[in-house]
C-alpha cells in the first residue's frame, strides 16, 4: 500500500512537472508570435512613412512651387485626401487602411491610421494651431488578426525645405 501511494504521488508529481513545461513553452511560442506580429507592424509603420515621404510637404508645393508666407500653406483644418491622388503629406491626415503581410506561410492584416499635424518649428512634436514650415505624421498600426497587448506609433517630422521661403 506505501508503495502504490507513492507511485501515485510521484505520478501525480511528474503531471503537474510536464504540465507545467508544457505551459511555460506556449507561453513562450505567444511571447515570440506577439512580437514577430509587433515587428511586422513597425514595418508597415515606416513604410507607411517612407510613402508620405515621397511626397511634396503641402498642395501649393507641388511642382516645387516656392511659397512666400506660411499663410499660403493648407490650413489644419482642411488636411485630408483632396479629389485624386494622394499627392502631398497632408493628404493622408485621417486616413485608414488595411494593409496585408506575410508571415511564414500565413498572412497577417494590419489596420494602419495616419494623422498630419503642424509641429512647431522649434519642437516639432508640439503641435500648432497655425500653418509652420513643418508637419508631423503619426502612423499607428494594429494587427487585425492577432491580438496583441499594443499597437505600434511611430511619428516622423518632415519639413518644407527650399519651397518655404520666409
Amino acid at each position: 500500500m506505501p508503495q502504490t501511494l507513492l507511485a501515485l504521488f510521484a505520478l501525480v508529481c511528474a503531471t503537474y512537472y510536464t504540465s507545467t513545461q508544457q505551459r511555460s513553452i506556449v507561453d513562450d511560442q505567444v511571447r515570440l508570435i506577439h512580437n514577430e506580429v509587433e515587428l511586422i507592424g513597425a514595418s508597415v509603420a515606416v513604410d507607411r512613412l517612407e510613402e508620405v515621404s515621397s511626397k511634396a510637404f503641402d498642395q501649393k508645393t507641388v511642382g516645387n512651387a516656392t511659397l512666400t508666407s506660411a499663410s499660403q500653406l493648407t490650413a489644419a483644418a482642411s488636411f485630408g485626401k483632396e479629389a485624386g491622388d494622394n499627392n502631398d503629406i497632408d493628404d493622408f491626415h485621417n486616413g485608414a487602411d488595411t494593409l496585408a503581410r506575410k508571415a511564414g506561410t500565413s498572412t497577417l492584416r494590419f489596420r494602419v491610421i495616419t494623422t498630419v499635424a503642424y509641429g512647431a518649428e522649434s519642437s516639432p512634436e508640439t503641435a500648432s494651431t497655425t500653418q509652420t514650415k513643418v508637419k508631423t505624421v503619426t502612423a499607428t498600426v494594429t494587427s487585425l488578426d492577432v491580438t496583441v497587448a499594443t499597437g505600434v506609433t511611430l511619428k516622423r517630422s518632415f519639413t518644407c525645405g527650399t519651397s518655404c521661403n520666409w
